[in-house]
């Protein structure tokens, strides 16, 4: 039992030291790529490279004035028809002799519901 547990402890501590200094080593090889170099100015200036993004383009264009042509006048309108219309006949509107019932009701404005 104790020899297992030795052996338990040994496996993490190994695994342990062995993850930190993976880690230790990568950490340091992300610094050495983004640490700052000596740079030569001078040598950059003198080098010749080529601008893929943007090329250079003539500026001088051939530019020509143009002008609008003259809107022709508008064509003359035909006057508009001349269109008979029948003559209409008044109709005679219809008297209807409705009868209407006689609606006789008290309108009482003292009582119990109207509290008066």
């Amino acid at each position: 039992m104790f020899q297992l547990l030795q052996k338990k402890i040994k496996k993490n501590i190994f695994f342990l030291v062995s993850g930190s200094l993976f880690a230790f080593l990568l950490f340091l090889l992300m610094y050495l790529m983004i640490k700052p170099g000596e740079l030569d100015l001078e040598a950059l200036k003198n080098r010749q490279m080529i601008d893929f993004i943007r090329l250079k383009k003539d500026d001088t264009l051939n530019e020509r004035d143009r002008k609008l042509p003259d809107k022709p006048p508008p064509p003359k309108r035909p006057p508009p028809p001349e269109i008979d219309q029948p003559e209409l006949k008044k109709m005679p509107t219809p008297m209807l002799d409705i009868e209407l019932p006689d609606i006789n009701m008290p309108i009482d404005t003292d009582g119990a519901l109207v509290g008066g």
